[in-house]
């Protein structure tokens, strides 16, 4: 389940691997810029080893990013163009169910079922190329925002998995029917 997640959380974070990166850019910028500054309160703070360091982490960050990238393009390309597209539409473009469904002329149950098929494929092959749970896990222990998405697919996962309540009127009518007859 976790792989799958997994899955789920890099198709969604997708869109935002761009903006992360120039994210790095800025700060990096920010640091060789202040950098230059050297009055004796920064001076502590910025001292040229620190500062190496911080810019050697962005730079490593940004190289897990663009490889993520890299990663999620040439899954797709290994798909099926059928569960691609659906991926693609789905949680890259943002499209939601009604209207894959109406772009695909089927039902929405039918655009879960392709979903459901193109995710197991695409997690599948994420394993396949050495991508499992723990891997993943290590990769991404500094990615806050991909933990979020990840956490907040874990949350919508276990909401899908509680069973419905029950309808207590159509319940009660019932126990009313049956103590009538």
């Amino acid at each position: 389940m976790e792989e799958k997640l997994w899955a789920k959380a890099l198709l969604i974070g997708y869109n935002y691997l761009e903006r992360q990166a120039k994210s790095i850019d800025k700060a990096f910028l920010r640091m060789s810029l202040g950098s230059q500054v050297t009055n004796s309160n920064d001076y502590l703070k910025k001292d040229t080893y620190t500062l190496a360091e911080k810019m050697i982490t962005l730079t490593e960050r940004k190289i897990l990013l663009i490889n993520t990238k890299i990663l999620i393009d040439n899954i797709l390309k290994v798909s099926s163009n059928d569960n691609a597209k659906i991926l693609i539409l789905k949680f890259i473009d943002g499209q939601r169910n009604e209207v894959l469904a109406d772009l695909l002329k089927v039902s929405k149950k039918t655009i879960q079922r392709y979903t459901s098929k193109a995710i197991e494929e695409f997690t599948s092959l994420l394993e396949q190329s050495g991508y499992n749970d723990d891997k993943m896990q290590s990769m991404y222990s500094g990615e806050r925002w991909l933990k979020e998405i990840m956490q907040r697919e874990r949350s919508m996962e276990e909401w899908r998995q509680v069973k419905p309540v029950t309808n207590y009127k159509t319940e009660i009518s019932d126990q009313i029917h049956q103590s009538i007859v």
